[in-house]
């Protein structure tokens, strides 16, 4: 299960079933970085609390940390809690979603 930015950086760019999510879900790669985004900022050791940090480091400049959290939960692969944790959303017992199935080796909750 990657846990570091470096871990999850190299899921993303170096993994062909990317490829296969844009075709399948018309999503961008963006929007799986700023899955391992979200992630990596509620499940690292290292984890920053600045946005702005989390983002560069994604090289997502022209999206909020607010934006990305509501992208993924609008779709259902997180939902936030009343005091603003994350849990698992409905969408991620989809085991069609190939971004599901990529988000379930992260632990969302915090």
């Amino acid at each position: 299960m990657p846990h570091t930015y470096r871990e999850i950086g190299a899921l993303i760019h170096e993994s062909p079933f990317f490829d296969h999510l844009q075709h399948l879900h018309g999503m961008l790669l963006n929007d799986v970085k700023i899955a391992a985004m979200v992630l990596h900022n509620r499940d690292h050791e290292e984890r920053s609390t600045d946005p702005v940090e989390v983002i560069q480091r994604f090289d997502l400049d022209n999206i909020e940390y607010e934006e990305a959290v509501l992208r993924l939960e609008m779709s259902g692969y997180i939902n936030q809690t009343g005091d603003g944790s994350v849990i698992p959303g409905p969408r991620l017992s989809d085991q069609k979603d190939p971004l599901a199935e990529f988000l379930k080796n992260f632990d969302i909750t915090n």
